[in-house]
């Protein structure tokens, strides 16, 4: 494959990547699992700034005079090191789902309004209006002073370990239809063999898949109001 020089990013990393997505209108999106120690772990989980990252693949394909990659801020709780996003999924343009561990809650996210960030970068990191400040160390008023807003969060399911437990480490979400579709992270805790059980929802896409372990992944459908 050959990329145009003058469409590829100098520099683009996403320091521990959690989620990734396709959408159907040509983006890519990648979400960190939690804020960028920017300049320090402090900062970052005092303010909760996550990062999205959007890649265009118009442009990175085309060389289209689209910008190739934009940034916006998801929110996660202030002050509390402990949330981390652990999924993503496009459920149309400029929609996602997040599912987060401790909040115990799965949003559907709308890019919609929300500020491109990357211009307002400088290449170190630091913010192109104050070099002494990075985006992770800004409260709300300071990203209100810059004119940032994050995108918009709206529960879809609270209280995921109502549903099992097991989903306090939520690993996985997607969306069909008017079906949430949700597992876990078994830590790897599984064995060769597995067993298909009969299929809990007969008239949809989905099967039940158990696999032989102490810790028993299961896949687990909710059907939306």
């Amino acid at each position: 494959m050959t990329f145009c020089r003058a469409c590829s990013p100098s520099a683009a990393t996403i320091v521990a990547s959690e989620g990734i997505a396709a959408s159907a209108d040509g983006y890519i999106y990648a979400i960190v699992q939690r804020p960028l120690s920017n300049p320090n772990r402090n900062a970052a989980d005092a303010n909760g700034n996550g990062r999205l990252v959007e890649i265009n693949l118009r442009a990175l394909l085309h060389c289209s005079s689209e910008p190739l990659v934009r940034q916006y801020v998801y929110q996660m709780p202030a002050g509390n090191g402990s949330v981390t996003v652990s999924d993503l999924f496009s459920t149309g343009p400029g929609t996602l789902l997040v599912p987060e561990r401790v909040t115990d809650k799965l949003f559907e996210i709308n890019l919609a309004g929300a500020t491109d960030i990357t211009p307002l970068e400088s290449a170190d990191g630091k913010l192109i209006a104050d070099a002494t400040k990075t985006l992770e160390q800004l409260d709300p008023s300071g990203l209100a002073a810059l004119g940032i807003v994050p995108v918009t969060k709206t529960v879809v399911l609270d209280a995921l370990t109502s549903i099992d437990p097991l989903l306090e480490k939520v690993e996985g979400a997607c969306k069909v239809g008017n079906k949430i579709v949700l597992t876990y992270d078994n830590d790897f805790n599984v064995f060769d063999s597995a067993s298909i059980p009969v299929n809990p929802n007969p008239n949809g896409p989905f099967v039940q898949l158990e696999l032989v372990g102490s810790n028993l992944p299961k896949i687990y459908t909710i059907t939306l109001p």
